[in-house]
């Protein structure tokens, strides 16, 4: 697997819809991409396995032996990949910040209501923390992801 480094997932989502459809007009326009760029990937896939994929017919491909070898691998790392970005989109939503802010008392007052409802209707994952402070401010105040 190691010929599969000079590859980008973009590459190997071109094989597998090409292996699936057969059609590379019809992958260029899923995709939403030139023609043209289907071709560069498929050119890069065959130069990376040193092998041929697909053989060239009247209306479509046909795909070689090689590419129904190595189908289902793809095909498997291309679900793999995609299950990762979701659980990554997840994970990202349950990310709040949290922001700590240090004013003086009298300006605090109803500050952290405000700030919670503003947050709220902006639909911002944030969370503010209140501390009194005199005439200084201590620098180690920071945003930080919890």
């Amino acid at each position: 697997m190691s010929r599969l480094n000079s590859n980008t997932l973009f590459n190997i989502k071109v094989f597998v819809l090409l292996f699936e459809t057969l059609n590379s007009s019809e992958v260029a326009q899923q995709l939403g991409v030139a023609a043209s760029k289907i071709s560069r990937s498929l050119k890069a896939l065959r130069h990376s396995f040193d092998e041929p994929l697909f053989i060239r017919k009247q209306h479509g491909f046909e795909s070689t032996a090689f590419a129904q070898a190595i189908y289902p691998q793809l095909k498997q790392m291309l679900l793999l990949s995609e299950q990762c970005l979701a659980l990554s989109e997840s994970e990202s939503s349950d990310i709040r910040q949290e922001v700590m802010i240090a004013c003086p008392p009298s300006l605090s007052l109803n500050l952290l209501s405000y700030l919670q409802d503003k947050a709220s209707q902006l639909k911002q994952p944030l969370t503010f923390n209140i501390k009194p402070c005199s005439h200084n401010i201590d620098n180690s105040f920071a945003i930080s992801y919890v």
